[in-house]
């Protein structure tokens, strides 16, 4: 199997999010790690969502949505205040999506606020990682979410990983930050 990499991407995919009609087509709330030990793991995990959300826009055809993506780049995790905005914002975003994407290979304790969150609004939610699928479904139980609604996706493995690092440095180029 081939691995997705950023550089497979068409370079259209900034048309696809920015200029082209989105109305008809279902949005994708990515949810996956932010926290890190350190602020170079934060970055990992910023670009792996931009990623993700690639992948979901080029090879599934979503408008893809992960505020974590980016809100760290305007607000500060460690002031209180800028944490409950972005916190909120992307709740909020959340309700908008059709569905929600767990990507990665670990659940964070935001992940699984996002998961519960999704589940009361009644979500659908595809989980990529197979050995998450179990704990996604009893998160959405006990919110009272609809666990028929929770399905594995195995199609995308890609979406089911934590992506290897592609430069020794551990910095990956991102797309849409013209890298």
């Amino acid at each position: 199997m081939k691995e997705f990499l950023e550089s497979d991407v068409p370079d259209f995919i900034q048309e696809k999010l920015f200029f082209t009609d989105r109305t008809n087509r279902k949005r994708a709330y990515i949810c996956s790690p932010l926290r890190a030990d350190n602020p170079l793991g934060i970055y990992r995990n910023m670009n792996r969502a931009r990623d993700y959300m690639a992948y979901a826009v080029s090879k599934m055809n979503y408008s893809a949505y992960a505020p974590h993506a980016y809100l760290p780049l305007l607000l500060d995790d460690s002031i209180p205040d800028e944490r409950r905005l972005a916190l909120w914002f992307g709740l909020k975003l959340l309700e908008l999506c059709d569905v929600m994407l767990v990507c990665g290979n670990i659940l964070s304790e935001g992940m699984r606020n996002e998961i519960t969150h999704a589940a009361k609004y009644g979500k659908i939610i595809y989980v990529f990682d197979s050995s998450l699928f179990r704990e996604v479904k009893q998160l959405v139980e006990e919110a009272d979410g609809d666990t028929q609604k929770v399905y594995t996706e195995s199609e995308h493995p890609f979406l089911g990983s934590l992506m290897p690092d592609k430069k020794n440095d551990g910095l990956q180029p991102h797309l849409f930050l013209g890298g």
